[in-house]
């Protein structure tokens, strides 16, 4: 079997290591080395260093992983979010319950003044002033229900990702002591 002469990478002792050896200890210092061997080049390199750099990179690996999961939740609220929202030809809003309510109201005042005027001039379209009546009051709580389900919605996202924050913080403080 022949030896490799090689230099410990922490204390600088001379280290004989058989060519076929991966890791070796320094007798002097106690270092646990890996050896390195390339086509012209052989070296030692601390095992504790690698270690110490693949902790980090585990490290970062999970606070990235912690924050890509509050980016994918983002994501999904703003797919989610689009389903909440009406269309009229002014474009798309998000339901509001004061909306619905003053909307619902105009509608209402509206078949009021349409039954009274209409009572005034025939009977038969006073009868209108009713649909109006009753299509505002649909209308309006509808609109109300929607409005809760959206604020109810965005509530559930907004405590997700905080708690997909604070563990990502966490886990970043907890590293950070160590």
């Amino acid at each position: 079997m022949s030896l490799e002469r090689m230099i410990c990478d922490s204390c600088g002792a001379p280290l004989d290591v058989p060519e076929s050896a991966r890791f070796v200890t320094c007798r002097h210092c106690q270092t646990h080395l890996r050896i390195r061997r390339d086509e012209s080049v052989h070296y030692t390199e601390q095992l504790e260093q690698i270690e110490q750099h693949t902790r980090k990179i585990s490290e970062r690996l999970e606070n990235v992983s912690a924050y890509q999961k509050v980016e994918a939740l983002d994501r999904e609220w703003m797919i989610q979010r689009e389903g909440y929202k009406t269309y009229s030809k002014n474009g798309s809003q998000i339901p509001s319950t004061f909306g619905a309510v003053v909307g619902g109201i105009a509608m209402t005042i509206f078949g009021i003044f349409w039954m009274a005027n209409a009572s005034r001039h025939s009977s038969g379209m006073a009868f209108f002033g009713v649909l109006f009546i009753g299509a505002g009051i649909a209308m309006s709580v509808y609109q109300f229900a929607s409005a809760i389900r959206y604020q109810e919605a965005e509530s559930r996202y907004h405590q997700r990702r905080a708690r997909l924050l604070d563990q990502a913080d966490e886990s970043l403080d907890l590293r950070n002591r160590d």
